[in-house]
């Protein structure tokens, strides 16, 4: 569609094609996945249709949990940038 990748799409055309797919899937008795970011588009896939939905990835979640803990116990040099690397 001539789109970037991305996660939590908001464009019209996209979220009737995620309904399309939602209806043709159970029309089929199939389940219905979708990948999202976040927890409130994760919930809105469900209310569309979809059966099965994530949240977020492993390594998001890693990342953002493990800095967090981090962060509670040692001081982080201003200007010090998080990574997967």
């Amino acid at each position: 569609m001539g789109l970037p990748a991305s996660l939590d799409r908001e464009e019209p055309e996209i979220l009737r094609i995620y309904e399309t797919l939602a209806a043709a899937a159970r029309a089929r008795g199939q389940i219905a996945g979708m990948h999202n970011h976040s927890a409130n588009y994760a919930r809105r896939m469900v209310d569309l249709g979809f059966d099965f939905v994530t949240v977020g990835s492993d390594l998001g979640h890693m990342l953002t949990n493990g800095l967090t803990d981090i962060r509670r116990f040692a001081v982080v040099p201003e200007g010090t940038a998080a990574s997967a690397y």
